[in-house]
């Protein structure tokens, strides 16, 4: 393990290295040399890197498990908080009433736009899918750039993060792809 937390630390930060090195870090109970290494800097460029919750919760319990190992209260508090933050992150209700009402305003565009704008692939996704449906529901065929825009996102979103959110995912992908609304449910 020693090897392969030497190899890593020679890489770029790239997604892989970001997140493989704490996990080796923890399996080697290097814990003090854990918790320096997930700074708020780190988990900024965890987020950026891979664009999605899943790996940064993930060094979030690690930094949780590294505190609780060591006694660090102070530590499993911050890291306790920090988890709650990102779960708020990955929250998307402001941005669906927006989309829909510019999918009420027939500002379908704008509506992709904005849904395109998200930071996260599972909120990208769900806006996504709400823009489909919007157009289902008015009997208009989703583009096809939109339904593969979908499709790969969704190959890229780790379901069983998504908790509730999972439900109301696959209540919007229904309209596009049946299949994969119900892949949302079972994954979650």
């Amino acid at each position: 393990i020693d090897e392969i937390i030497k190899y890593l630390r020679t890489r770029s930060e790239d997604a892989e290295q970001l997140t493989q090195l704490p996990e080796y870090l923890k399996y080697a109970n290097r814990y003090d040399e854990l918790l320096n290494q997930l700074t708020h800097e780190h988990f900024a460029k965890v987020l950026i890197q891979t664009e999605t919750l899943s790996p940064l919760i993930n060094q979030i319990d690690l930094g949780l498990i590294a505190s609780q190992s060591m006694n660090k209260y102070l530590s499993l508090f911050n890291y306790s908080v920090l988890k709650s933050l990102a779960f708020e992150l990955g929250g998307i209700e402001t941005n669906i009433t927006e989309l829909e009402a510019r999918m009420a305003l027939g500002e379908f565009e704008e509506a992709i736009s904005l849904a395109n704008s998200s930071i996260l692939k599972e909120n990208r996704l769900h806006l996504l899918a709400i823009v489909a449906r919007h157009l289902g529901q008015k009997g208009l065929k989703p583009d096809e750039g939109l339904v593969a825009q979908i499709r790969a996102l969704a190959a890229q979103v780790d379901f069983s993060t998504l908790g509730q959110q999972a439900a109301s995912l696959a209540s919007d992908l229904i309209w596009t792809d049946p299949d994969l609304a119900i892949d949302v449910l079972e994954k979650a």
